[in-house]
C-alpha cells in the first residue's frame, strides 16, 4: 500500500537527502518507502542510495536523475520517463517497468532479479515488458527471470549481464552487445537479434524459435542445433520465419503468416522451427530436418517429404493431403486432433484432425507416433 506525500514534506525530505548525498551537515537519507509519487516531475533529482521500497513511481519523470545504489525493491515504475536515468548498482528486484522509457539509462550492476515482498508471498518478476531501453547500459546487471517481452533493447550494452530464464519474446535486440552475457534457458522467440554481439555468451537451453539473427556474431558451436540452423538460413527466409513467429504468437494480430508454394527446400535444416499454422504447399522438402518442429495446424499438402525427419514434431491438426512421406522419420510425432480456440482461449467446439488423405507413407518410421482419427458413425 502506497502513501500520498504532501509537497512540503517531500521538499524537506529531498533537501535533507541532498545534504546526505554530498556529506553536508543536517543530511538524512531519504526514506520514501511505500510513497505515492506517481506522475511527479523530478528531472535531474539526486536520489542516490534513497529508500524507495514499494514506492509508486508510475508515470514519474526522472529524466537524467541519479538513483544509483537506491533501494527500489518492488517499486512501480510503469510508464515512467527514465531517459538517461542512473540506476547503477540499484536494487530493482521485483520492480515493474511496463511501458517505461529507459533510453540511454544506466543499469550497470543493478539487481533486477525476482523479488519477494514478504515471507509466504510469491516472488514477483521484474517487469520490463514493452519498455524502451534503447542505448541503455545493462552491463553486469542481473535480470534473471525478468519479463522483457516486446521490449526495445536496440543497441544496449548488456555485456556480462545475467539474463537466465528471462523472457525476450518479440523483443528488439538488434545491434545489442550481449558479449559474455548469460542467456541460459532464456526465451528469444521471434526476437530481433540482427547485428547483435553474442560472442562468449552462454546459451544453454535458450530458445530462438523464429528469431532473426542476420549479421549476429556468435561463437562457432554455441547454442543448440536449432540456433545453428537459423544462422545457416538465407536472410530473406529468416525474416519470413520471424514474421510468421510474430503472427503465430499474436494470433494473427502482428507479423505475417508464412506462405511458401512450389519452393525447392531440399535438405533444409530447421529443427525445432516455429511453423504453427504455416502454409507450405507443393514444396520439395526431401531430406529436410524438422525434428521437434511446431507444425500444428500447418498445411503441407502435396509436399515431397521423402526421407524427411519429423521425429518428435508437433503435427496436431496438420494437413498432409497428397504428401510424399516415403522413408520419413515420424517417430514420436504427435498427429492427434487439436481443439480450435478463439482469441480469448475459449474452445469454439471445433476439432481439427490430421489430414493424411492420399499421403504416401511407404516405409516411414512411425514408431511411437500418435495418430488420432475422427470417430465414424455406425
Amino acid at each position: 500500500m502506497t502513501t500520498p506525500f504532501d509537497s512540503q514534506a517531500l521538499v524537506t525530505i529531498l533537501r535533507e537527502h541532498a545534504r546526505f548525498s554530498t556529506g553536508r551537515p543536517g543530511g538524512k537519507r531519504a526514506d520514501l518507502h511505500g510513497a505515492d509519487l506517481s506522475g511527479l516531475r523530478l528531472p535531474g533529482i539526486d536520489l542516490r542510495q534513497a529508500k524507495l521500497t514499494g514506492a509508486n513511481l508510475s508515470r514519474i519523470d526522472l529524466t537524467t536523475a541519479d538513483l544509483s545504489e537506491a533501494d527500489l525493491f518492488g517499486a512501480n515504475l510503469a510508464g515512467a520517463n527514465l531517459t538517461r536515468t542512473n540506476f547503477e548498482g540499484a536494487d530493482l528486484r521485483g520492480a515493474r517497468f511496463r511501458g517505461a522509457v529507459l533510453k540511454g539509462a544506466n543499469l550497470a550492476g543493478a539487481d533486477l532479479r525476482p523479488g519477494k515482498a514478504s515471507l509466504g508471498t510469491a516472488e514477483t518478476r521484474t517487469d520490463l515488458s514493452g519498455a524502451n531501453l534503447e542505448g541503455s547500459i545493462l552491463s553486469r546487471a542481473r535480470l534473471l527471470f525478468a519479463n522483457l517481452k516486446r521490449a526495445n533493447l536496440k543497441d544496449v550494452d548488456a555485456s556480462g549481464a545475467n539474463f537466465e530464464s528471462a523472457n525476450f519474446e518479440e523483443a528488439d535486440l538488434s545491434m545489442a552487445n550481449l558479449s559474455g552475457a548469460r542467456l541460459d534457458s532464456a526465451d528469444l522467440t521471434a526476437a530481433n537479434l540482427s547485428g547483435a554481439n553474442l560472442e562468449r555468451a552462454s546459451l544453454l537451453g535458450s530458445r530462438f524459435r523464429g528469431a532473426l539473427l542476420t549479421g549476429a556474431s556468435i561463437d562457432r558451436g554455441a547454442g543448440d542445433d536449432a540456433l545453428r540452423a537459423i544462422l545457416s538460413l538465407p536472410e530473406s527466409l529468416q525474416g519470413q520465419m520471424r514474421a510468421h513467429a510474430l503472427w503465430a504468437a499474436s494470433n494473427g494480430e502482428r507479423g505475417k503468416r508464412l506462405t511458401l508454394e512450389d519452393q525447392d527446400l531440399t535438405g533444409i535444416d530447421i529443427p525445432g522451427a516455429y511453423l504453427s499454422g504455416a502454409r507450405i504447399v507443393n514444396c520439395n522438402l526431401a531430406g529436410a530436418n524438422l525434428r521437434g518442429a511446431a507444425l500444428e495446424l500447418a498445411d503441407l499438402s502435396e509436399c515431397n517429404l521423402e526421407g524427411a525427419v519429423l521425429a518428435g514434431a508437433d503435427l496436431r491438426g496438420i494437413k498432409l493431403r497428397g504428401a510424399i512421406l516415403r522413408k520419413a522419420n515420424l517417430a514420436s510425432a504427435d498427429l492427434r486432433a487439436m481443439k480450435i480456440r478463439a482469441l480469448d482461449g475459449q474452445e469454439v467446439g471445433y476439432t481439427r484432425y490430421a489430414d493424411l488423405t492420399s499421403a504416401d507413407m511407404k516405409n516411414a518410421n512411425t514408431r511411437g507416433m500418435r495418430l488420432e482419427e475422427p470417430e465414424t458413425a455406425h
